[in-house]
């Protein structure tokens, strides 16, 4: 069966599993919830490596990805994000 999600509801759901103090989300594939971009917030990243961060945050939407055919994301600390936030775009 497939579940579609919107872009709201997996910010949401990746904002309480990961858990992170902020988290957007886009849905790139003309609302159709195939294709994603996101950026995740958190302190649980620090001091782990790029490869730990991204699965961290597939572990906690295993079964949403089940239904989503790209997702695209960045994980960054709340001290990289400050410095990354003003100059950020998808």
């Amino acid at each position: 069966i497939f579940i579609m999600v919107s872009a709201d509801e997996l910010a949401a759901i990746l904002k309480e599993r990961v858990p992170a103090e902020e988290v957007i989300a886009v849905d790139q594939s003309n609302q159709c919830g195939m294709k994603f971009s996101v950026v995740v917030i958190s302190s649980v990243f620090s001091g782990m490596n790029l490869l730990a961060r991204q699965r961290h945050v597939n572990s906690c939407i295993k079964e949403e990805l089940n239904d989503i055919h790209a997702l695209s994301m960045r994980t960054w600390t709340p001290e990289q994000w400050a410095t990354k936030k003003d100059t950020f775009s998808f």
